[in-house]
């Protein structure tokens, strides 16, 4: 395979060397070179990113002030109320919420908003001791009352991106003013992870009594405060330095302003001009942009999956046949895609998680691979041979790898008649009026209970019919009983889940995983960690 340049900065050195390499998480090699020293930290399964090595250019210079901070970014967005976001807009809510345990990598975690966590032996009950001396930015104290509402609002909730979390909660105990007691249904492997991400976004009490003024006044614990006078929806959306925050070590610069721009191109050109900072890229964007002299990085991956969510047929009864839905699996030529969608910059995977990690399966990765004739041999066994066709909706974002996707399933004989929607909130509206039959989605999540947790769990945001089965169950069950969930018992039981929910019943159907780069100004600072969200925390952000 042909080797490309790659900038990349290592998470211990902190200085870009010459050499080659292969990362843990996808088996795409490359060659790196010598760039001086910054701090820019990616962790092992974030430090690729492919592109060209080309001459500097002139990407110095940056937008405003020192004391501003403004960064484009490609989703459109409708609510602050985290409940309603799904995970690709977290970048808008991080500027004002504060999460009670803070990511820091892959499987790393340190104290956010509660100081320490721990669990009975039946993992059944989590409690967690909180911050004290923390106000929201309306002057209520955070204490244990604020978690328990914001824990039982998300428990009352009957749908949205979040619901198959809160699902396990069975109760919510407030011990005293700085400790509460999370007693679950059943063990709940994914919950620290959770809590490290929207469903662990703490928002004022009062706030959660008027959850339609939520949607545009957002009050939470964090750096910075929306100024809400100089929003202009859909396009740019303006924070002012928090000053009673408790961290304000955290607070870098004293504005941070986020623009959505959705065109690729218009992003590129906003950097060139210095209207902005630092914008959320793409593999193909990234590698032109390095060549010009701007400096890449990556917060992570994505995987994209096809997610026939319509299992039982209720709407096209050609899903509901499992035949069908491997004969998607089949038809998928991964590498063809990649190639065409993201310029090869990822890698092609049926697996979503890799060999070697928790969650990879040797079954899966043999057994689900681009065979169109078998395919179409299982088309004619379903007694579909001459196809029928889906009417999809899907982010306006991803709309070019559904047209790609579309392509593909046409050689089967399903048509996808495609309708991309503006933001996350409206996608999020179709998901769970079951508008979308199959689902083209990028995932940002981390773990194999994860991605059950989404896409194969009753009420999973990606599961809007409600359709399992029993297999996934069992294999799910083992997992919960599991005593240590990193041991090699656990890689067999992630597997056995992963082989249930891909290949055996063919719910979904994973394309490629692929890098979220991000191009910046010099002199601005990330500190990259693998995250859910797409844009660096503004917290370690700096720029001067």
């Amino acid at each position: 395979m042909q080797q490309c340049g790659i900038r990349i900065y290592n998470s211990h050195s902190h200085i870009r060397t010459r050499g080659s390499f292969m990362t843990s998480t996808s088996g795409f090699t490359g060659s790196f070179l010598r760039r001086p020293a910054r701090r820019v930290a990616l962790t092992a399964a974030a430090l690729l990113l492919a592109s060209v090595v080309g001459a500097c250019g002139s990407g110095d210079g940056s937008a405003g002030d020192d004391s501003t901070l403004t960064v484009g970014f490609r989703y459109g967005f409708a609510s602050f109320d985290p409940l309603a976001n799904p995970a690709f807009t977290a970048d808008f809510l991080l500027p004002v919420y504060d999460t009670l345990i803070v990511r820091k990598g892959q499987d790393e975690f340190e104290p956010g908003l509660a100081t320490g966590w721990d669990y009975d032996p039946a993992a059944l009950t989590m409690t967690l001791t909180l911050r004290t001396g923390v106000e929201f930015s309306d002057g209520t104290p955070f204490d244990a009352e604020a978690v328990k509402a914001n824990f039982e609002r998300g428990m009352a909730e009957k749908a949205g991106p979040w619901t198959s979390v809160f699902a396990t909660f069975d109760r919510v105990e407030v011990a005293d003013d700085s400790q509460v007691v999370v007693h679950l249904k059943e063990p709940l492997p994914s919950i620290v992870s959770d809590l490290a991400f929207i469903p662990g976004m703490m928002v004022s009490p009062e706030a959660l009594q008027d959850t339609d003024a939520l949607k545009n006044e957002p009050v939470g614990s964090g750096p910075w405060v929306l100024d809400s006078d100089k929003v202009r929806p859909g396009d740019t959306y303006p924070f002012v330095r928090n000053d009673g925050y408790w961290d304000p070590d955290a607070e870098v610069v004293d504005t941070y302003v986020m623009k959505v721009i959705a065109d690729r191109t218009a992003a590129g050109n906003a950097l060139r001009a210095k209207q902005v900072d630092l914008i959320g890229s793409d593999g193909l964007q990234a590698v032109q942009l390095e060549k010009e002299g701007f400096p890449i990085g990556s917060t992570g991956s994505m995987v994209y999956v096809v997610d026939i969510a319509d299992r039982a047929g209720e709407v096209v009864p050609a899903l509901g046949d499992v035949r069908v839905r491997r004969a998607i699996g089949l038809a998928l030529d991964r590498q063809a895609l990649l190639d065409a969608v993201f310029g090869g910059y990822g890698s092609p995977s049926s697996t979503i998680f890799p060999e070697g990690s928790i969650g990879y399966s040797a079954e899966v990765d043999e057994g689900v691979t681009y065979d169109l004739e078998l395919a179409k041999s299982l088309m004619r066994e379903a007694g579909y041979e001459k196809g029928f066709t889906v009417k999809i909706f899907v982010m306006s974002t991803n709309e070019n790898i559904a047209a790609a996707v579309a392509g593909s399933l046409a050689e089967i004989g399903i048509e996808l008649e495609i309708t991309p929607v503006p933001d996350a909130g409206t996608f999020a509206a179709t998901v769970a009026d079951k508008q979308s039959p199959i689902l083209i989605v990028a995932s940002g999540l981390r773990s194999p209970w994860e991605i059950h947790t989404a896409f194969g769990g009753a009420t999973g945001r990606y599961n809007p019919f409600g359709i399992t089965a029993d297999g996934v169950d069992a294999a799910a069950e083992e997992v919960m009983a599991l005593a240590d969930p990193t041991g090699a018992e656990a890689a067999a039981g992630y597997g056995d889940l992963m082989e249930e929910l891909i290949l055996t019943n063919a719910f979904i159907q994973p394309i490629f995983t692929v890098y979220t780069p991000v191009a910046m100004q010099d002199g601005v600072d990330p500190e990259l960690e693998t995250q859910a969200q797409t844009l660096p925390d503004p917290r370690t952000t700096t720029k001067g």
